[in-house]
């Protein structure tokens, strides 16, 4: 009701906002007195990563908008100071609180995919290969529907106070006038400079006349932007998915606005009309969980707030307050870990698969998930996603201790065809990839890998095998198998006490391992130190290609294996045993199981056979209490085959931004959006001004086309945006978000656990240094570079407990956050990077600094009646007898003012005033009556 009395105002707020707003001439000058990162009012406060953005949201808020009216003002001038994370030609998640209502909803407007998209779509009909990650990413292919314009007109007209023409303003007139290019604006535009260069539209816009990077302080103009706003403004979301905007985001993607020789391949698009027409801003109800005495609010799927709280779960036994730095982000790191795997098995668009919501989010889940993090030790490796299914449909159900001296058990039990678990397989891999090199499926209730042949100008073929488990001391891997040939040089090697595999190798860099040859059949006994090989024995065995047991044993200094033929029972004799010294145990105090088969063989494959695999923990009981005594047990196969698609996800990084806004009524919205990579598909739709997205240059076809990421119509894109609201005993705490592609997560995480376990003040929290596991292949935690000298010991610690470190020297560290904290005094902190991607911007106002507008003096009882006469016109006032009597009505009050006779006016107007009341349900439409009894208001305010 409110946002409709304030319509007639909407020009005369537009005139003030205009002349209120700053001057850009000192936007993204580090002396700009306006750029800080903190600020605190009792009024409101926002936090962006451009001052003009927060000044834009500021103004808003200081003339009576709301959070909402507010963070789509500021989402608008963000779009144009830094139009490469995001824009109109992008979507996002926007996380709203509403105070009045105590309720949450959150917006997804993310980008879907054409109804014309499919496995093929980025496969080179020439060669029957999947196009490079760099021609995918440019591509008019790769463009999603944008939802971001959509979001923002139904977020004002259902949960705002203004209208889309007034919190558009301050963007229009900043595009129009334009902002002096800082430091970070000129960094992004260097790192994409090529791939604006190949198109016309874009390189006009963003580069000089020679085609180069700008000097600093340019002053970027975008007069097509600002009329592209002014067109949303006059006619709403229609211009952009019907109208003239539609045509122009088509032709862009369908022909794409390449330059005059072109350097490399750019692909067309196929998104249709009916996409943009059909395209839908889905409101929906965040996730919540609990941590401690809070409450967190993110972003279901196809976000992942989901994570968020898995984590939160996890790491909720631990007291991390109460314990040193160390020890508490080795927490931290291992829950990241482990949630990160069920994320890339489970997660996706709801609309196309079942994701078990309940069970990954529930408390017992992250139970049995914890029983695979040591308190003293890293896992080694990356890990496998768990099996959330039963939890599902008992979210209150609780784990089963696990089994103790079992550390991995698997006897592939499946449909002949299937794929091999990969709730028990952390990772399959194989080389060189087309052929595949290794392939795993189920036969006969056996686990079968079939090698191909070794390639011309390839040293070999082979696969990767990485049970889930977590590290030993000791341990004893017993093995049943077959070869299906002999003869020919494929070879078995099975390790243990190892880390993990070398790179571009079936050898792991460090551990104990047998190699058995099918072409001469010996069994050779090695160790691994740093990469590098030492052999302990050989042995020439009677290997047949029946079943045979082969059992690996490393305990105290002793190493043994021994094999046999399933026919017999097993020997008491090993076959081979080593004392190892001193310095051939280096390395291995904690390692885990492995196996590989290779293959050197030009002209045959092979097929090699598991029937059985176990892993046992052969430390003392009193060498555990240190562990959470956590074997992995057998879990039931999912009902369809996934593979892990988390590094398929980060082959082309994606970048977003995020803005945080809370007004004096107790509103909060946490919004970040997106175009996907930085700099989208580097495409300027030309004459409109702004960018289109790349969301699904990385849907490549998958191994399992059933996979919940796997590329199809209508697919909403898998997004780590998880713009965040914390609130404690229904009062808000906090709320924050970031950008920084699946490093959002674990920034997000990181910043809510200091605050609310480290005691740290938002601020604080965000100027820490950053890690960010993911589980990816490689195993290591990612940490900032640049900050190295900010950690002090921390990694080191860490790396006293097993963690493995990769340093991502990204000038702009990792992620760049804000949001906004409650202080106990009632006032609001905004808090904003200092120094990441050039410092972000805080800003906040008092309540007295709120100026409720006053409407234009133009209201009169001839004013009135032509709005009775229009509204009869044109339906709003259906009933001839009504506009008769209200017609009667205001012709007396006509009369009484001009004879002044203004007691009798203001009786009448009473009278009129309550006619219209009376008439509301039916017969005058409720924004006729509202813009009635606001001018009779007016009126009588006057006269009285």
């Amino acid at each position: 009701m409110q946002k409709r009395i304030r319509k007639l105002t909407s020009i005369f707020l537009i005139v003030l906002i205009t002349i209120t707003m700053p001057m850009t001439g000192l936007a993204g000058d580090p002396g700009d007195p306006r750029q800080t990162p903190t600020a605190t009012g009792d009024g409101g406060a926002v936090s962006t990563e451009h001052v003009e953005a927060s000044s834009a949201a500021v103004e808003i808020l200081k003339n009576d908008g709301n959070a909402v009216d507010a963070a789509v003002a500021a989402a608008a001038a963000q779009a144009v100071t830094r139009p490469f994370s995001g824009g109109i030609g992008g979507g996002g998640f926007m996380n709203i609180y509403l105070a009045e209502e105590d309720r949450f909803v959150v917006l997804d407007h993310v980008t879907e995919t054409s109804e014309n998209f499919g496995p093929e779509s980025f496969i080179n009909p020439e060669t029957g290969k999947v196009y490079p990650a760099n021609v995918r990413s440019s591509s008019g292919m790769a463009t999603g529907i944008p939802g971001m314009v959509k979001a923002w007109e139904e977020a004002l007209e259902e949960y705002g106070t203004m209208s889309l023409e007034e919190v558009l303003q301050p963007a229009i007139d900043l595009a129009e006038e334009g902002f002096p290019a800082d430091a970070n604006f000129l960094r992004e535009t260097s790192e994409n400079a090529d791939k604006f260069r190949l198109f016309e539209s874009s390189t006009e816009l963003y580069l000089d006349e020679d085609g180069e990077v700008p000097e600093l302080g340019t002053i970027m103009k975008n007069p097509d932007l600002s009329n592209t706003y002014r067109l949303i403004a006059e006619h709403g979301s229609e211009v952009f998915y019907e109208g003239e905007i539609a045509e122009a985001v088509l032709d862009t993607i369908h022909n794409p606005p390449v330059v005059d020789n072109l350097t490399r391949e750019v692909l067309a698009g196929n998104m249709s009309m009916n996409d943009l027409k059909d395209y839908e801003v889905i409101h929906k109800e965040p996730t919540h969980s609990t941590y401690r005495d809070y409450d967190i609010y993110s972003v279901p799927p196809t976000s992942s707030g989901v994570t968020i709280s898995e984590i939160l779960n996890i790491l909720e036994a631990y007291d991390l307050e109460n314990m040193s730095k160390p020890q508490a982000y080795h927490y931290f790191l291992e829950a990241s870990r482990y949630a990160f795997a069920d994320r890339s098995m489970y997660m996706g668009d709801p609309a196309h698969t079942l994701i078990p919501v309940d069970g990954l989010m529930s408390k017992g889940y992250a139970a049995e998930r914890r029983y695979n993090i040591s308190d003293n030790h890293a896992t080694i490796g990356q890990v496998a996603p768990g099996n959330p299914w039963s939890y599902d449909e008992d979210p209150d159900k609780q784990p089963e201790p696990p089994e103790e001296g079992i550390a991995f058990h698997h006897d592939f039990e499946g449909n002949d065809g299937d794929g091999w678990d990969s709730t028990v397989f952390a990772n399959l891999h194989s080389w060189p990839g087309t052929p595949p090199g290794a392939s795993y499926s189920i036969q006969n209730n056996t686990g079968q890998v079939v090698i191909d042949n070794r390639l011309q100008g390839n040293g070999s073929a082979y696969g990767l095998i990485t049970p889930d488990m977590r590290s030993l001391t000791e341990s004893e891997l017993l093995v049943k198998f077959r070869f299906n040939e002999l003869g020919n040089d494929q070879r078995l090697r099975l390790w243990i006490q190892a880390d993990r595999f070398s790179s571009g190798s079936s050898m792991v860099e460090n551990g104990y391992g047998i190699e058995l040859r099918a072409d001469n059949q010996n069994m050779i006994l090695r160790g691994r130190e740093d990469g590098r090989s030492t052999t302990f024995g050989t042995e020439n065995i009677d290997l047949s290609t029946d079943w045979n047991w082969l059992r690996l044993k490393s305990e105290g200094n002793q190493l043994g294996v021994r094999v046999w033929n399933d026919n017999i029972e097993e020997p008491v004799e090993w076959d081979m045993t080593h004392e190892l010294t001193e310095e051939e145990m280096a390395n291995k105090d904690l390692g885990k199981a492995l196996l590989s088969v290779i293959n050197f063989d030009h002209d045959n494959g092979n097929t090699i056979q598991f029937d059985e695999i176990t892993i046992n923990d052969l430390a003392d009981s009193e060498q555990l209490t240190t562990f959470e005594k956590n074997a992995v047990k057998q879990l039931t196969a999912l009902e369809k085959d996934a593979v892990n698609s988390q590094e398929a996800e980060e082959e082309i990084p994606t970048e977003t931004i995020h803005l945080s806004v809370a007004d004096g009524d107790g509103n909060i919205v946490s919004y970040t959006k997106t175009i996907n990579s930085i700099a989208g598909n580097g495409m300027v739709v030309p004459g409109y001004g702004f960018i289109l997205n790349n969301g699904f240059s990385g849907r490549t076809p998958m191994q399992d086309p059933d996979h919940p990421n796997a590329p199809r119509p209508g697919l909403r894109m898998l997004s780590a945006m998880t713009p965040t609201i914390v609130t404690k005993d229904g009062e808000p705490v906090m709320t924050v978000g970031s950008p920084g592609s699946n490093r959002i997560i674990t920034t997000n995480l990181q910043i809510i656990i200091s605050q609310l376990d480290f005691n740290m003040t938002l601020p604080e929290a965000i100027a820490e240094p950053r890690l960010s596991q993911r589980n990816l292949g490689h195993a290591s935690t990612q940490y900032e570079g640049v900050y190295l000298d900010k950690y002090g010991a921390l990694l080191e610690e860490l790396e006293d407990m097993g963690h493995t470190f990769i340093a991502d020297n990204a000038a702009e560290g990792i992620s760049a956050a804000n949001g906004v904290e409650f202080l106990e005094n009632g006032n609001i902190r905004a808090a904003a990077e200092p120094v990441r991607r050039g410092g972000g911007s805080a800003m906040a106002i008092d309540k007295d600094e709120i100026e409720e507008p006053t409407p234009p003096e133009d209201s009169s009882v001839t004013l009135m009646k032509e709005l009775v006469k229009g509204y009869v016109e044109n339906g709003e006032i259906e009933n001839e007898e009504v506009a008769r009597l209200l017609t009667t009505h205001l012709n007396a009050i006509e009369h009484y003012e001009r004879d002044e006779q203004i007691d009798k006016a203001i009786k009448h107007m009473n009278g009129f005033t309550l006619l219209v009341s009376r008439q509301e349900e039916g017969l005058i439409s409720e924004e006729a009556a509202i813009e009635l009894k606001m001018h009779a208001a007016i009126l009588l305010d006057k006269w009285q």
